[in-house]
């Protein structure tokens, strides 16, 4: 009994400290955003916020850090610069992760109807790089 807790305890304590890494694209009419992150014990770690403008043919990096609670991510910018229009007060911030999907809270232009309006970032899951 005493070597069935132990090997439990092992497991268990090796289950709390599995990193995963996360990767999502969304290829928009303007431009490209790349999310990477690795998620260990509800801390995101390594964040960047990849943006790639297709008319001026140049990038920027954004790193990010924060924490998972249930399917939010709470994230900050380190630098106080986020790279999207977030919603005012009483909206909700936390990006929403699901499996296969990213949603970003996100002030943007409507193009059907030329107003801005809150419209989700919605990046598609997308494959990890790996980080040799």
């Amino acid at each position: 009994m005493c070597r069935y807790l132990l090997f439990l305890g092992f497991n268990l304590l090796a289950l709390g400290t599995f990193a995963q890494s996360y990767c999502f694209l969304n290829e928009g009419l303007k431009a490209q955003t790349k999310i990477s992150f690795t998620l260990k014990n509800n801390r995101i770690t390594q964040g960047r916020w990849e943006s790639w403008d297709y008319s001026a043919d140049s990038s920027e990096v954004f790193t990010f850090e924060g924490v998972k609670v249930g399917l939010k991510l709470k994230v900050v910018f380190p630098e106080k610069v986020v790279p999207y229009q977030m919603p005012g007060p009483g909206h909700e911030n936390g990006w929403t992760l699901y499996s296969k999907k990213l949603l970003i809270p996100a002030i943007q232009r409507n193009y059907e109807t030329n107003k801005y309006g809150m419209i989700p970032i919605e990046l598609e899951s997308c494959p990890v790089e790996d980080k040799k």
